[in-house]
């Protein structure tokens, strides 16, 4: 069972950044779809999700439902729930105790796919083959941590509710704080390192902006002949080139010779690097 449910977890992950995060578009059949990805029944191959879902669509018959209000980690933990409870030959809910139990393991349970859905295909798969493991690595950690919860604590706690046992129960909602207090600290270690890039990015904008204006000024070329040199071409479309840097934000050297080797040099280098 354990391998099932690290197998669809991997399916999961090999489709997660290519199919819709909620079912938005109200699509009938988004729960279906998505459980025929995840269980590796269907592939896209080469196609994108809506191509794949406009042809699967012939293939399934459409449920009645008023609630198409489903996420896509929703449909992953449904999907669980369905193999665990099979697995375990759980027909009904009858019994308020068991059934309480398992609405806890459950809800332990979703809060680890939750954590997981905010990692994107890449790592989730590095960390899920186990060849690419790398322990060092804050996303790796939770994403392994998170797995073993769903894998094999959740299968235990379902058990146990099922054998009147509630250690494993009291188990999985040890490990889910620890797991949980683990994904705010990567979190926030994430977005630490990602802060630097985003205001570099965002400080430097306007001077890539005004960069590429003048490679696709350089592009068209001079009324739709060769340019005599890079050089010249920087003298031509430099007043262009300050008047559109001007508008988005970049600022230049108040030396008009500065500004046309400036200008080269942005060329010179697209050039070097096409």
């Amino acid at each position: 069972m354990e391998t099932r449910i690290r197998e669809t977890l991997i399916n999961w992950a090999k489709f997660k950044d290519q199919v819709p995060v909620d079912n938005s578009d109200e699509d009938p059949l988004y729960r279906q779809k998505l459980t025929l990805l995840f269980t590796g029944q269907e592939s896209l191959n080469n196609s994108t999700y809506k191509e794949w879902s406009k042809d699967v669509q012939s293939r399934l018959e459409t449920i009645e439902s008023s609630d198409y209000s489903f996420t896509q980690g929703e449909c992953l933990a449904g999907l669980i729930v369905d193999m665990v409870e099979d697995h375990l030959n759980i027909e009904n809910w009858d019994d308020d105790k068991v059934t309480n139990q398992q609405w806890i393991a459950f809800k332990a349970m979703w809060h680890a796919i939750e954590s997981l859905t905010t990692f994107g295909s890449k790592d989730l798969l590095e960390a899920l083959d186990g060849t690419s493991i790398n322990d060092s690595k804050p996303s790796h950690r939770q994403i392994i941590e998170s797995v073993e919860l769903i894998q094999k604590r959740y299968l235990s706690a379902m058990k146990g509710a099922v054998e009147g046992d509630i250690s494993p129960l009291l188990d999985l909602c040890d490990a889910t704080f620890t797991t949980l207090l683990h994904a705010k600290q990567v979190s926030t270690v994430m977005a630490k390192q990602a802060s630097p890039r985003k205001a570099a990015l965002m400080r430097h904008a306007p001077n890539i902006e005004a960069r590429d204006y003048a490679i696709s000024l350089y592009k068209k070329k001079n009324k739709g002949q060769e340019w005599k040199s890079m050089r010249d071409a920087a003298r031509i479309i430099h007043p262009l080139v300050i008047v559109h840097g001007k508008s988005v934000g970049c600022y230049f050297s108040n030396d008009e010779v500065q500004q046309r080797e400036l200008i080269y040099r942005w060329i010179r280098n697209a050039q070097k690097n096409s």
